[in-house]
């Protein structure tokens, strides 16, 4: 968190409020006891918080909106990965697109009849 323009005390007093503050937020989050099932979407509890805990809640949606998996990308890769071999280098983007959507479609048992 940044200061208004000052000296450095009031720098040092604005990060000793911030600090302050987030330390608060800290232990009146872990004095709670939150019941929520397990299948919760974190996001929807912290945008529910962002009144309370408005600092934790701008820190968890920045972790949260990081991709917790990358087993759709990594199988989207492998499938090219199939597709494109040494014969088949100088296939151009579209072509290559086009080839992995309908192999997908086909694997996918979602080809049109």
């Amino acid at each position: 968190m940044r200061a208004v323009r000052g000296t450095a005390s009031s720098t040092t007093v604005s990060a000793s409020s911030f600090t302050d503050e987030l330390e608060r937020q800290l232990q009146m989050y872990e004095r709670t006891l939150y019941e929520l099932p397990e299948d919760s979407n974190p996001l929807i509890f912290w945008r529910d918080q962002q009144n309370v805990l408005p600092i934790l809640s701008k820190i968890a949606k920045s972790v949260f909106v990081i991709q917790a998996s990358s087993a759709e990308s990594e199988r989207h890769f492998s499938m090219v990965g199939q597709v494109v071999t040494e014969e088949r280098s100088q296939l151009d983007p579209e072509c290559l697109e086009s080839l992995v959507v309908l192999k997908e479609a086909y694997l996918n048992k979602t080809w049109p009849k």
